[in-house]
């Protein structure tokens, strides 16, 4: 079962994943941060936007291919 009692604010939720709350306003909604929307003020679950920031998660795949730049492409791993 949820516990809601483990909710934070937009402010709250920006510093725990290290970004700023303008931020989590534009962008997070784009990249699908789940969160909640009651009488007009954001809400995040802390599990639910640990679970989201897991899944945000890159890695480098040596074997992959190379930018003329010389960097190596980025895969998303699945989890």
């Amino acid at each position: 079962m949820t516990g809601y009692s483990d909710k934070l604010n937009r402010k709250q939720a920006a510093k725990r994943i290290g970004k700023s709350a303008n931020w989590l306003a534009t962008k997070g909604k784009r990249l699908g941060v789940p969160c909640f929307l009651i009488g007009g003020t954001y809400f995040y679950l802390v599990h639910e936007l640990d679970e989201w920031w897991e899944s945000q998660r890159y890695t480098v795949n040596t074997y992959g291919p190379v930018r003329s730049s010389g960097y190596v492409m980025r895969q998303k791993v699945s989890l």
